[in-house]
C-alpha cells in the first residue's frame, strides 16, 4: 500500500493477534515509527490478544496508552483491567478501573467478573453498590456474576437481597438469571425450598435449569430427590449432557444403587458423552463407592485422557476399599505419565496406606510430596501420618511428628495421636495428648472420653486414675461441667464425669446381670465387659442403651456389607437383610424363619468355597464369616462364643494388630449381649451389630493380601436364593 492509515495498521495486528503477538507487536512498532497514531481499537486490540497476557509487554503497552492520553478510554481501560486480572495482578486491574473515565456498563461488568474470579467477593459487592449509586441500570451478566458471591450458607441473606433486586429489574424471569439462583440457593441447606420455588417458576427450564436442581438435591444430600427429578427430566424428553450425567452419578453412588447406576452409564455411551473427562470421573467414583472395584478398575483403563481428578479418583477409591499397595501404584504411574499430584491426591495416598498398614510406603510418599514435588502438607496430611504411625504402634515417632510439624498443632492432630493411645493401652502419652487438647479447646469432650476409655482398660476408675483424670481437666473441667449441667449435647462426658455413683450402679447392675444368667464360666471377661457396657451406653435406662448405640451402625454398616459383601449383586443383600429384620423388628414367622435357614446354609457352602479358593482372602473369608455368625445369632443355632472363637482362627495368623484388636471388642459384645438376654430383640440386635461393626472396622483395617473379589460366588448365592424364591 502506498499510504497506511490507522485502519490499515489495525486490520494487519487484529489478524495477527490471533496466531502471532509478537509480529503484532512488531508492526504496531512500525505503525509509529511511519508516523500513524495508534488509536483506542489498536492498544486495546494488543492488551487483549490470548497471548498477551503472558509476556511482558502489558506494562509498555500500558505506558504509551497513558502518552497517548488513552487510557481513560473505556475500551482500553476495560482491556487492562481483563489483562492485569488474567495474570493475577488485582490491584493492577482497580488502578486502571480507575483510571477509566466514563464507565459504561461493559467496563463495570468487567470489573466485577475480575473480582469474583479473583476470589474477592467482598470487593466484587462493593463495586456492583457503586455501580447502582452511579445510577447504572445492571443487566443480566451483572447479576450472573455478582451472584456467584453468595456461594456461602452465611451469605444467603445477601443473596435474597439480590433475588430481591433481579426481581425488581425484571430479570429474575430470564433462565440464566434463575439458573445461577437455582445454584445459590441449593449452597445451603436451608435455601432448598427457595431453589425448588426458583425452579418451578420456570416455564420451560432447560437442561441447566434441570443439572442445577439435580445437583443441588445431590450437595444436600437429598439423592432420592435427585433421582426422581433426574426421572423427571427423562420423561419430559431433555436431552441430557455431560454435566447433567456428572451430577446424577454420584446420587446413585450414595443411594449404592449400582444397577441402576450401570443403567446411566449405558445411557452415557449412547449419547457419546463417554469420553468425557468429567464424566468418566464420575463413573469411576460411582463404581468404587458401590463395592464393584471391577467396574471402577475398567472404566479407569479405557480412559483415552486423564486428568489429575481421574488419577485422584483412583487413588482414593482404592485406599478406602483397603487396597493400599495398589493405591500406591497408582501414585506412581500418575508421576511416571508426567501428571503432577495434587495436595487431595496425595491426601488420598496416604490415607490408603494409613488403612493398608503401610507405613514405610506412606512415610515416603510424604517425604516426596514435600521435597519432589513441591507441595505443601496442610493440616490433614499431618493428621493423616499421625494416623498411619498410631495404627502401627509407632506412637512416639507420632508425638515426635506433631512436634516437629512446620506449624502449630490443633486439636484433629492431638486427637488422632489421642485415639491411638487408647487403642494400644499407652496412658502416659494418652494423658499428654489430652492434656495438649485441653490447652487448645477447653470445651472440647472428645478427650475426657478417651481419656477415662484408657483408665477404664487399665482399671483405674476408682482409684489413681480417677483422681488423675480430674487433675489433668482440672483447668477446664468447671467449663465442660457447666455445659453438662446446662443440657448441651455432650457425648458419653456426662455419664463418665457427671457423679461418682453412676460407676457404682452400673457396676452392681452388671453383677446382677452377669450372674443371673447361664455364662457365668466367662467370669474372667466380666470386668472387660462392664467397662465396655459402661463406655458405650452411659447410665441411660436399660431399654434404650443398645438401640441408642444400634441403630445409627446399622444404618452404616447395611451400606458397608452391600457395598464390600457382596460387590457384584449389592441390591439383593440389602432387600433380604430388611426381609428378615434390620428395620428394627426381628419378629420372625415361620415362613420367613425356614428360608432364613436355608439362606443361613447357603451362605454358609458360600465360605467354604470361600476357604478353598486361592483368589479369596482372608479378609473376605472373615466378612463372610461374621455374616454367619449374626445369622446364627438370629436364629440360634450354634453357641455365638463357639462361633467366635472360630471365627479368630479363620483369620491367624494376624496381619494387622488393630484387628486382632477389633475381634477382642466384639468377643466382648457378644458376651455383654448375652448378660443382656431378658431383651430378646435388643439381644439379636446386638448380635447383628457386632456383625456389622467388625465387617466395618475390618474394612478400614483390612489385611493387606486383598486380591480378586468373590463375584462367583456372589452370583452363586444369588442364584440359589433366586431358586428359593428369596430374591
Amino acid at each position: 500500500m502506498p499510504q497506511r492509515d490507522v485502519v490499515s495498521f489495525n486490520t494487519f495486528i487484529t489478524a495477527y493477534t490471533r496466531s502471532d503477538c509478537n509480529e503484532a507487536l512488531l508492526l504496531s512498532v512500525r505503525m509509529q515509527e511511519e508516523g500513524v497514531k495508534p488509536n483506542h481499537i489498536t492498544f486495546s486490540t494488543l492488551i487483549g490478544a490470548k497471548g498477551m497476557v503472558m509476556s511482558h509487554s502489558m506494562e509498555v503497552l500500558h505506558a504509551q496508552a497513558i502518552q497517548y492520553g488513552l487510557s481513560s478510554n473505556e475500551f482500553v481501560g476495560s482491556s487492562l483491567v481483563d489483562g492485569y486480572a488474567k495474570r493475577m495482578r488485582l490491584e493492577d486491574s482497580i488502578r486502571a478501573f480507575d483510571e477509566i473515565a466514563e464507565l459504561d456498563l461493559v467496563s463495570w461488568n468487567i470489573m466485577i467478573d475480575v473480582c469474583v474470579r479473583n476470589g474477592r467477593d467482598q470487593c466484587a459487592l462493593r463495586v456492583f453498590s457503586s455501580l447502582r449509586l452511579e445510577g447504572v441500570h445492571f443487566d443480566g451478566f451483572t447479576l450472573s456474576s455478582i451472584i456467584k458471591t453468595c456461594s456461602e450458607p452465611r451469605e444467603l441473606e445477601q443473596g435474597m437481597q439480590l433475588h430481591g433486586c433481579a426481581i425488581k429489574a425484571g430479570l429474575a424471569s430470564e433462565i440464566p438469571i434463575s439458573n445461577a439462583f437455582i445454584t445459590m440457593y441449593s449452597k445451603c441447606e436451608k435455601g432448598m425450598l427457595s431453589s425448588i420455588k426458583v425452579f418451578e417458576g420456570i416455564l420451560a427450564p432447560n437442561i441447566i435449569s434441570w443439572t442445577a436442581m439435580v445437583a443441588g438435591f445431590m450437595q444436600n444430600g437429598l439423592n432420592e430427590d435427585a433421582v426422581s427429578l433426574y426421572r423427571k427430566m427423562l420423561r419430559y424428553g431433555v436431552r441430557e449432557n455431560e454435566f447433567s450425567f456428572a451430577s446424577i452419578l454420584p446420587a446413585y453412588s450414595g443411594l449404592a444403587r449400582l444397577e441402576q447406576g450401570m443403567q446411566v452409564h449405558a445411557r452415557i455411551v449412547k449419547s457419546s458423552f463417554s469420553l468425557d473427562v468429567s464424566v468418566r470421573n464420575a463413573l469411576i467414583d460411582m463404581y468404587f463407592k458401590c463395592g464393584s472395584l471391577t467396574d471402577a478398575k475398567l472404566a479407569f483403563k479405557t480412559m483415552e485422557r486423564r486428568d489429575v481428578v481421574s488419577w485422584t479418583v483412583m487413588v482414593t477409591g482404592l485406599g478406602q476399599h483397603g487396597e493400599g499397595k495398589e493405591a500406591v501404584n497408582i501414585l506412581k504411574a500418575m508421576i511416571s505419565e508426567g501428571m503432577r499430584p495434587d495436595a487431595v491426591t496425595f491426601l488420598g495416598s496416604l490415607s490408603a496406606c494409613s488403612h493398608g498398614g503401610l507405613v514405610e510406603e506412606g512415610l515416603q510418599v510424604f517425604r516426596s510430596m514435600i521435597n519432589v514435588h513441591n507441595v505443601k502438607p496442610r493440616r490433614e496430611h499431618y493428621a493423616c501420618v499421625v494416623d498411619m504411625l498410631g495404627r502401627a504402634g509407632r506412637l512416639e515417632e507420632a508425638e515426635n511428628f506433631i512436634v516437629d510439624m512446620g506449624f502449630e498443632s490443633d486439636v484433629v492432630v492431638w486427637e488422632t495421636l489421642l485415639s491411638a493411645c487408647r487403642t494400644h493401652g499407652e496412658k502416659e502419652l494418652g494423658e499428654r495428648s489430652a492434656q495438649k487438647i485441653m490447652e487448645l479447646d477447653p470445651k472440647h469432650d472428645g478427650p475426657y472420653v478417651l481419656l477415662a476409655n484408657i483408665y477404664a482398660d487399665k482399671g483405674l476408675w476408682e482409684d489413681k486414675g480417677r483422681t488423675q483424670a480430674h487433675s489433668i481437666c482440672s483447668k477446664s473441667a468447671t467449663v465442660v461441667m457447666s455445659d453438662i449441667s446446662a443440657g448441651s449435647n455432650q457425648s458419653d462426658s456426662t455419664a463418665l464425669m457427671s457423679s461418682e455413683t453412676v460407676e457404682e450402679a452400673l457396676l452392681q447392675e452388671g453383677d446382677g446381670y452377669f450372674h443371673n444368667h447361664e455364662y457365668k464360666k466367662e467370669h474372667d471377661c466380666y470386668e472387660s465387659v462392664v467397662k465396655n457396657y459402661h463406655n458405650m451406653y452411659g447410665n441411660e435406662p436399660e431399654s434404650s442403651k443398645l438401640k441408642q448405640f444400634i441403630k445409627p451402625i446399622i444404618r452404616q454398616g447395611i451400606s458397608i456389607l452391600c457395598h464390600k459383601f457382596l460387590p457384584a449383586h449389592h441390591g439383593f443383600l440389602l432387600k433380604e437383610l430388611r426381609t428378615f429384620g434390620v428395620d428394627y423388628d426381628f419378629g420372625l414367622d415361620e415362613n420367613k424363619e425356614n428360608k432364613f435357614r436355608q439362606g443361613t446354609e447357603l451362605m454358609r457352602k458360600a465360605y467354604g468355597y470361600a476357604c478353598k479358593a486361592e483368589n479369596v482372602s482372608r479378609t473376605e473369608r472373615f466378612e463372610i464369616h461374621v455374616h454367619l455368625l449374626y445369622c446364627d445369632a438370629v436364629l440360634g443355632t450354634r453357641e455365638p462364643v463357639e462361633s467366635i472363637n472360630n471365627l479368630i482362627d479363620s483369620i491367624s495368623p494376624m496381619t494387622d494388630f488393630e484387628t486382632g484388636m477389633i475381634i477382642m471388642n466384639l468377643q466382648l459384645l457378644i458376651y455383654m449381649t448375652h448378660s443382656l438376654n431378658r431383651y430378646e430383640g435388643e439381644v439379636r440386635m446386638a448380635c447383628l451389630t457386632a456383625g456389622i461393626v467388625a465387617v466395618a472396622c475390618n474394612k478400614q483395617y483390612g489385611t493387606e493380601d486383598d486380591t480378586n473379589k468373590i463375584a462367583a460366588i456372589s452370583h452363586e448365592i444369588k442364584t440359589c436364593l433366586v431358586k428359593l424364591g428369596l430374591l
